[in-house]
């Protein structure tokens, strides 16, 4: 079997019930692991042993076997046993071959018996290898190289692609070490924002470092410029001894006219309607980014503008008064609604926190929050990853994001990074959560020495 890349997971099941119940021996992140797997999430898989062995070629074909004696599992790779395990839980099913986790893997010469042979003799491996470092950085290999390299073995053609594969594995390294860094760095933003003293009423500018999570080359100040200019315009509007009422009745007529702001229609499950920048850019967005918007530009033209953490639509507050409270619904054009609208609206009663301000903190994790479940849908699994851990960044007490990161970790293969969740969250036992279920998991990964 290959591996389309060593991020997947592809081999052999035994003692299968034909659905998620069974044996499997794979390779995954570079090791070789056997599991017990009795369901089909990972709360229910029972790791029995993972090792790394130099038989294992990264990138290459491995010839994977396993040999079964009652409860006995013998697992070898390329002629060289790499587990030996006890384990009686299952017995007797079928066998065959499996594949999880993106991307794809390639199988051939599958076969079963009392006895197995390897599928052909073995070559010269190290006088192989010994001779493809030989191939020169540039230009063509010297004639008798390559007469030295065809006659060393059968297996000189994937000695080479193994040396390419090597290579191509090292960039690909480094381009990941980069995107991580930029994360990191976008996460460092991120705080500082709104960490700063007018971060709760400039929220803006941290949206903006949240979009750059994905737009690695956006610049926040040119797009705060951008919202500068349209207040100049919004001012001008206004006329220079406007009242604060007059500055805002021509915030909401410039905003839905001809700066041409709007609500997302077919498109609103978009991850663009979350990045301020290309709502800013389209003049179309979903509550949130089009209320951070409308409160930006407040700001700057002189109207102190809220956002309220209405449920499902995210909208806007305005006090002409301390005793007056209007909600303005950007979404949907900016109409003035009633407490009782309002929660017709969203199908339910708003409570008096529903209309309290949001932090600009608060804003930013719904926007996260936004992001997550978007990237759920879609099945990215390092997309959420990216921001589960900003949001983290942003509040690191929130025991629902650090759980489901906990288990994104382990389905991606990070365990030690799993561990270090699971142990903050059995530290800080936060109510609500399965805190059994979670020391279970943590003791499966103690048993693999982790």
């Amino acid at each position: 079997m290959k591996l389309e890349d060593e991020s997947g997971a592809a081999g052999l099941v035994f003692h299968s019930d034909g659905g998620d119940v069974h044996h499997g021996f794979y390779p995954t992140q570079g090791s070789l692991r056997l599991t017990r797997f009795e369901g089909p999430d990972v709360l229910t898989w029972n790791i029995l042993s993972t090792v790394e062995s130099a038989a294992y070629r990264r990138g290459s074909w491995n010839t994977i076997k396993v040999r079964v004696a009652g409860p006995r599992i013998e697992c070898f790779v390329n002629g060289e046993k790499v587990i030996e395990a006890e384990d009686g839980a299952l017995r007797g099913g079928s066998l065959g071959l499996c594949k999880f986790r993106l991307p794809g893997a390639e199988f051939r010469r599958f076969r079963s018996g009392k006895e197995v042979p390897d599928a052909r003799p073995g070559a010269d491996r190290d006088r192989i290898a010994e001779l493809a470092a030989r191939i020169p950085e540039k230009g063509p290999p010297p004639p008798d190289l390559l007469d030295d390299i065809a006659l060393a073995g059968p297996d000189a053609r994937e000695a080479l692609e193994r040396r390419a594969a090597a290579l191509e594995s090292e960039a690909l390294r480094l381009k990941h070490v980069a995107l991580l860094v930029h994360q990191r760095r976008v996460e460092h933003e991120l705080v500082e924002a709104l960490e700063g003293k007018e971060s709760e009423s400039a929220p803006g500018r941290a949206a903006l470092v949240v979009a750059r999570l994905d737009n690695p080359d956006l610049e926040p100040e040119e797009y705060l410029s951008i919202l500068d200019d349209m207040a100049s315009e919004i001012r001008e509007a206004a006329g220079k001894d406007a009242s604060e009422a007059d500055r805002l009745a021509a915030l909401i007529e410039r905003f839905h006219g001809e700066l041409g702001f709007r609500a997302s229609g077919p498109e609103y499950y978009h991850r663009s309607n979350s990045y301020l920048n290309e709502v800013i850019e389209d003049r179309e967005g979903i509550p949130i980014s089009l209320s951070l918007v409308f409160i930006e530009l407040g700001r700057r033209v002189g109207v102190p503008l809220v956002g309220l953490p209405v449920p499902a639509r995210f909208m806007v507050g305005y006090r002409p008064s301390p005793e007056e409270l209007r909600i303005i619904d950007v979404f949907g054009g900016s109409k003035t609604l009633s407490r009782e609208e309002a929660s017709a609206l969203v199908g339910i009663p708003l409570e008096d926190s529903d209309l309290q301000p949001a932090s600009a903190r608060a804003i930013i994790i719904r926007m996260l929050g936004n992001l997550i479940g978007l990237a759920q849908q879609e099945g990215d699994l390092p997309g959420e990853l990216r921001y589960l851990d900003a949001a983290l960044a942003v509040d690191p007490a929130s025991a629902e994001e650090r759980a489901r990161r906990a288990v994104l970790r382990l389905e991606t293969g990070q365990p030690r990074s799993a561990a270090e969740d699971l142990d903050r969250l059995l530290e800080d036992r936060p109510s609500g959560m399965d805190l059994d279920r979670l020391g279970e998991l943590r003791e499966m990964l103690r048993r693999r020495g982790i």
